[in-house]
């Protein structure tokens, strides 16, 4: 890509400019504008929106010019990875369509002979062409699942975020509660230690892969990592460098995931067990599953929890019930008739204390769509069907003034994604502290799907990106927000004065 000097000579040019002539129209200085061009300096913000306002631009071209500016701005790694997490959190709902369609996945039960050629009598069964293979290590993942008791599955398979190999492997399998697959899988990652956008931006693509896994109600997924240069080729050449291992088998993958072995002898399936085993002593859980109120019954008891003192950034579809609700609110949200409800209460409440008064100020952004279906159905994402009920319009409209009073007074960095650069997904909850990372898929299941990040680079990607987000064009500026809220408060206000209003 030519730098931001080249194309903003090349955008005057083309313009009908010459370097004075466009310094004279826009009141540039002439001096600084050739350095501009010579990449010798860098032009502020203000300065830059007057080059843009003054050059005859096509929107394509503009946007050309503005991605230059960044990368100028940011570095190129930085850029990249910034543009690579808006991604993921955009993508966020769409990763789950595999998980939604799985019965429509599992149109065949494929059958051993139908994949493989056995040699060796009944022990060694090989099997060619990456569809192939996948099919042949689908039909065993669904043989276990079904036939054995705890069936579990151990993987040393490299993290493919572009062929989705792991994600059309596990989709496909049926379970039940009592007999659901155990999935542990072991996997380099890279240090930071790069200016490479690749490198910097791999275990972003990992998490990315990751996440369909981690949030399947089909199977347990473990993922667990180590180390390594995952860019290197070290094991090229190696013709069976990664494996899997079943209850009763053995699957060895050649580096292209296009040749595999199934071998069914058992002292061959132990002595992998247990070198498998070995390798996970000296790995790090790369996420791990938690719960909403694990986490807030451990701040609760153990008040130098991590994470407690820290600033927040909460980007969520719907207005968040913690960063503006009260006592009222809660008590207005949560059933009636739940065993746990006199516990619930108090931790809910003490979670909401904590985050409105924390030292720093509390970063708060949701979507304009996620408010509007607040204020139309009433519903809180942050709670399961099971223990929370509809939140009646007068507490709708409360806690929408509590969030405005908040956004005016900069108590809270409370803003509203904009719809035309940053798209939120529905069901996306991310709360992202210096201390760590929880990210939550809100479903229509009546559990919380969540998962802390403990990977050091990705919970920092997201920091990054979180603090970011602040000065982004990824939000409307703090007038605009009052202006929404706005429109939305008299909006809720007309439609109870109707309804309270006497009939005639």
């Amino acid at each position: 890509m030519d730098s931001f000097g080249e194309i903003l000579r090349k955008y005057i040019e083309e313009s009908g400019y010459n370097i004075y002539q466009f310094a004279k129209v826009s009141g540039i200085n002439r001096i600084s504008l050739q350095r501009y061009i010579a990449n010798q300096r860098f032009p502020a913000e203000d300065v830059f929106e007057t080059i843009l306002n003054h050059l005859l631009l096509q929107p394509n071209e503009r946007q050309i010019l503005k991605t230059a500016y960044d990368i100028e701005q940011m570095g190129k790694p930085l850029y990249f990875q910034r543009i690579f997490v808006k991604e993921l959190l955009e993508n966020f709902s769409v990763i789950y369509e595999d998980e939604q369609q799985r019965d429509a996945l599992v149109t065949t039960n494929y059958a051993l002979h139908s994949t493989a050629t056995t040699i060796d009598g009944q022990h060694i069964f090989l099997s060619h062409g990456k569809l192939s293979v996948l099919q042949f290590f689908r039909s065993e993942l669904i043989r276990v699942t079904s036939t054995k008791t705890d069936p579990f599955v151990h993987l040393f398979l490299p993290i493919e975020p572009d062929s989705g190999f792991m994600n059309h492997a596990l989709t496909a399998i049926h379970h039940t509660e009592k007999n659901m697959l155990q999935v542990t899988q072991i996997f380099p990652l890279a240090k930071m230690t790069s200016n490479s956008c690749d490198s910097n931006n791999h275990n972003l693509k990992v998490l990315a892969a990751m996440l369909p896994l981690c949030f399947s109600l089909h199977f347990r997924y473990e993922p667990c990592f180590y180390y390594d240069n995952h860019l290197s080729h070290q094991n090229t050449g190696i013709l069976y460098p990664y494996y899997a291992i079943l209850n009763d088998s053995l699957f060895l993958f050649s580096q292209t995931l296009e040749h595999a072995v199934l071998c069914t002898d058992q002292k061959l399936v132990d002595q992998y067990r247990k070198l498998f085993e070995e390798h996970l002593n000296v790995c790090r859980r790369f996420i791990h599953s938690t719960n909403v109120y694990d986490n807030i019954i451990t701040s609760y008891f153990n008040k130098e929890a991590p994470g407690l003192h820290d600033q927040e950034s909460i980007l969520v579809y719907h207005p968040c019930l913690a960063s503006a609700g009260n006592a009222e609110i809660a008590n207005a949200l949560l059933r009636d008739d739940i065993e746990d409800r006199d516990t619930l209460l108090p931790l809910i409440n003490w979670r909401i204390e904590q985050i409105q008064n924390l030292s720093g100020s509390l970063c708060h952004y949701f979507s304009e769509q996620g408010l509007i279906d607040f204020m139309e159905t009433g519903t809180c994402v942050e709670f399961p069907t099971s223990l929370a009920k509809i939140i009646p319009p007068e507490y709708r409209l409360l806690l929408i003034k509590r969030l405005r009073e908040f956004c005016e007074t900069d108590k809270q960095f409370l803003r509203i994604t904009n719809p035309h650069t940053f798209k939120v997904p529905e069901y996306l909850s991310l709360n992202v502290s210096e201390s760590r990372t929880l990210l939550s898929n809100f479903t229509k299941d009546t559990s919380w799907n969540m998962v802390a990040i403990t990977e050091t680079s990705t919970h920092l990607a997201l920091v990054d990106f979180m603090d970011y987000l602040k000065e982004s064009p990824y939000l409307y500026s703090k007038e605009e927000t009052l202006e929404i809220l706005d429109r939305h408060i008299n909006a809720l206000e007309n439609q109870l004065s109707q309804t309270n209003s006497p009939q005639p």
